[in-house]
């Protein structure tokens, strides 16, 4: 997915430009996504 963000809020959100061939075939109408308590502010090298 390609989540386009303009002053911290998310404008638009599509499939991957670098995905794989025929991406943008997928029904994209019943995605989400939630920032919830990770707010940005993960530390992915972390695993605990």
């Amino acid at each position: 997915m390609d989540v386009a963000v303009e002053d911290g809020r998310i404008v638009s959100i599509g499939a991957a430009s670098s995905g794989s061939k025929g991406a943008d075939d997928h029904l994209l109408s019943n995605c989400w996504i939630s920032s919830g308590w990770w707010d940005g502010q993960v530390d992915f090298r972390d695993p605990g």
